[in-house]
């Protein structure tokens, strides 16, 4: 009887603790295809191609350049100013994906934070203090 108990004890522990495992980061293969992030009249798409290049519409300039300035980043997605397209590459670090690209001759490495496991990935650009909240959400199309 004490080794039944002993066992299912340890059966337990185990259980807890590869449950709290935290996740392996997903693929670079995982995001290869078309995201969209929407505000109320707006859509931004990010197109993730499986040779490391992107294409990205309908952005505005500040969420991809000004991360740490919450003031301006909000003023640019309420008006949604000085929106721009812009192309160029992307790779993996964790789960951090970086877009490299380059605007009016200045060159840029912005970094989307990646979500979720499976199908349900999400691609995510805070806006100021992420635990305020207010980000960008990108959700990968069928």
């Amino acid at each position: 009887m004490r080794r039944l108990l002993v066992g299912l004890l340890l059966a337990a522990i185990g259980f807890t603790i590869s449950a709290c495992a935290p996740r392996e980061a997903p693929r670079a293969d995982d995001l290869v295809g078309t995201w969209v992030a929407s505000v109320p009249g707006h859509k931004s798409r990010l197109v993730l191609g499986g040779d490391q290049s992107f294409t990205m519409d309908e952005i505005p300039l500040a969420v991809l350049t000004h991360a740490g300035d919450q003031e301006a980043v909000l003023e640019s997605i309420e008006g949604w100013a000085d929106v721009l397209s812009v192309d160029g590459s992307w790779y993996m670090v964790g789960r951090s994906l970086h877009l490299s690209f380059e605007v009016d001759g200045q060159l840029w490495d912005s970094n989307l934070t990646v979500l979720g496991n499976g199908a349900q990935l999400e691609l995510v650009r805070y806006l100021g203090d992420p635990d305020e909240g207010q980000a960008l959400r990108w959700k990968k199309q069928p």
